[in-house]
């Protein structure tokens, strides 16, 4: 990504980009190796192209009508409702169309791997992994088991792209336009990032400097409370999935939720809770640290949700928010470019930004 950077800025004359295009293709590329165990490169170009596409299309058309969440939660009641039944044509036909491209890239994975299958050898990616256990399972005589369906692997790869390449994507895009209307945190999240790597040794002449990585996290308290202060005014999933009420629950005003109510838990109540959090439109790193600069714990932090639907991917989503952040902005002083970021919301299926683009220098050679 950085290298793709660098010549995008040589090639500018005001050293204005876009930079979440860089983003975008890189956290693509992570996720199509973490599922496929190949990355994006010119070779494979149109495949990133392709999917993007799906997924732009999906997310407008899911996000893109207020309407639309009417269907969601009441399908069986609206599904053959005039303009209702277009668009539930319409996802069933985009769903559809995912699957197809996904059963394509099982099928090309599978074409790879060791035949006889060596149920032994570690698995590099997902889909290799699911493949064994199917293998596995059937070389065992059992039947109907819960890898049998490629459909299902299909469809679970369109689960893990869209929660690992499009939230992440989002909230990376909201954590550049919120730094960079909050100069003072920007300020002290790069000084924080200097003092830690600013022993950068010389070779050929050239000063360079090391790469942030995830054991930097502890001796940089400021950088993970702009990450989390990032993920709580993102918030890009302000209304959380329909969940259905267990058993009778009596809520503390004395409301009781009937066995079998659906209901729609708001994340956003809680990000933007004051008496948690302070003034909760401001974006404020520090509220995340402690007297003594350690990082401070917030139980209603909850951009990935709570309980056992809580998003599986967070710990990776923390991970790359944290490295993305804290990279780009050691290796680039990055500002405003002609018209600021807007932090208006865009709301989708998940909530986006304008985009925007932003002046970048490279602050050493490398």
């Amino acid at each position: 990504m950085f290298a793709k950077i660098d010549l995008s800025i040589d090639r500018s004359e005001n050293n204005e980009i876009n930079l979440a295009e860089f983003v975008e293709h890189s956290i693509a590329s992570i996720v199509n190796q973490f599922l496929f165990g190949v990355k994006f490169d010119e070779k494979n170009a149109a495949d990133f192209y392709e999917i993007k596409q799906m997924m732009d299309e999906h997310s407008g058309e899911v996000g893109g009508h207020s309407l639309f969440w009417m269907y969601i939660l009441w399908p069986d009641l609206l599904r053959n409702v005039p303009w209702f039944r277009g668009k539930r044509l319409q996802l069933e036909e985009r769903v559809a169309n995912f699957h197809r491209y996904f059963e394509k890239r099982i099928f090309e994975r599978q074409a790879k791997m060791e035949n006889p299958i060596n149920l032994e050898k570690p698995s590099s990616d997902y889909v290799e992994a699911y493949l064994k256990e199917k293998a596995r399972r059937d070389a065992l005589g059992e039947n109907g088991h819960q890898f049998e369906s490629t459909y299902q692997l299909g469809m679970m790869c369109f689960d893990l792209w869209i929660t690992g390449q499009e939230t992440v994507v989002s909230v990376l895009n909201w954590g550049i336009a919120l730094l960079l209307n909050n100069g003072e945190p920007l300020a002290k999240m790069c000084e924080e990032i200097d003092q830690l790597i600013s022993s950068e040794t010389v070779t050929e002449g050239r000063r360079r400097r090391r790469m942030i990585t995830v054991a930097d996290k502890a001796h940089l308290p400021y950088t993970c409370a702009v990450t989390n202060e990032i993920l709580r005014c993102a918030n890009i999933a302000p209304q959380n999935f329909i969940r259905t009420v267990a058993s009778d629950v009596r809520l503390a005003n004395g409301f009781v939720l009937r066995r079998g109510t659906c209901i729609l838990p708001q994340i956003s109540v809680v990000l933007c809770d004051e008496r948690v959090f302070p003034e909760p439109e401001k974006f404020n790193p520090d509220r995340f640290l402690d007297g003594n600069g350690k990082l401070r714990r917030y139980d209603q932090l909850i951009p990935f949700s709570i309980g056992k639907r809580q998003c599986m991917g967070e710990s990776m989503a923390r991970m790359e928010l944290f490295l993305f952040i804290a990279n780009i902005f050691s290796r680039y002083k990055v500002s405003a470019g002609s018209v600021p970021p807007s932090l208006k919301r865009i709301p989708s299926a998940v909530t986006h930004c304008a985009p925007f683009t932003c002046r970048i220098e490279k602050r050493m050679k490398f």
